[in-house]
């Protein structure tokens, strides 16, 4: 079984700080996450310098049937 998580940053310069914005089975649901998530951070920095760049936000895809070790440290707003 595939899956395909929605990764990655929608603050630019903030570095390591990588967020979780979902998991999904289907490639399709998780592009339009993508997008959902790149249109919201373009809106909440919108008349910033910097503005979202498509490549902070992307789909990773991964073997859920192989054994998988992750680390979700941080908090849940």
């Amino acid at each position: 079984m595939k899956l395909y998580a929605v990764i990655g940053t929608i603050t630019p310069g903030c570095g390591v700080y990588i967020h979780l914005y979902g998991l999904h089975t289907d490639r399709k649901a998780a592009e339009r996450r993508r997008a959902e998530v790149e249109a919201a951070a373009r809106r909440a920095n919108e008349g910033e310098i910097e503005d979202v760049a498509p490549r902070l936000v992307k789909v990773v895809e991964a073997d859920g049937d192989a054994a998988v070790d992750i680390f979700l440290g941080g908090y849940v707003e």
